[in-house]
């Protein structure tokens, strides 16, 4: 779900019932999806008060593992990053895109995640390694602005600034 308002975009995408979310402002958290409330708080804070600070530039995409405690971001940094919900803190950096990463998603268990870039490329990132896995580069002119991997992430589906599609499967 994303929506634009007061010059801010947001991503927000749900593991069941919790939410992690991302926006231009560099701002990003987790919430329970009854409550809208901070994951992990006894008190919790509502979705427009609570963020997890740390990010350098504005966020374009968001991924969150099933166990809703890692959330992956990418954005103008050129980086992805790796955030922890619980205790609200980066835990890694992954370097390696030349432009903005436009589309991030991971898998269940929070050990590979998929960026998609406009300098063109898809990249494979092993999390638990803390390291780029693979690189797929040409899939879109113009460059990479969305990424989604299949249920074991042997296969994504990417997305292109022109509006094409492409299906790479992952060796």
């Amino acid at each position: 779900w994303r929506s634009v308002g007061s010059g801010i975009a947001f991503e927000l995408e749900w593991v069941g019932a919790v939410g992690a979310g991302c926006g231009l402002g560099g701002q990003r958290g987790a919430w329970d999806g009854a409550t809208l409330k901070q994951k992990g708080s006894s008190e919790g804070a509502s979705l427009d008060e609570y963020s997890v600070k740390g990010a350098k530039a504005a966020i374009y995409g968001v991924g969150i593992a099933k166990d809703a405690n890692l959330i992956v971001s990418g954005g103008t940094e050129r980086a992805l990053r790796g955030w922890d919900a619980r205790m609200k803190r980066k835990v890694s950096k992954l370097k390696g895109h030349t432009d903005t990463v436009r589309g991030v998603c991971i898998n269940d268990d929070g050990k590979i995640a998929i960026t998609a870039s406009s300098d063109g490329t898809i990249r494979v990132w092993d999390i638990s390694l803390g390291r780029q896995s693979d690189v797929f580069a040409g899939a879109q002119e113009g460059g990479c602005w969305a990424v989604y991997g299949n249920a074991n992430f042997t296969r994504f589906y990417s997305g292109g600034a022109k509006g094409d599609m492409c299906i790479t499967e992952i060796k």
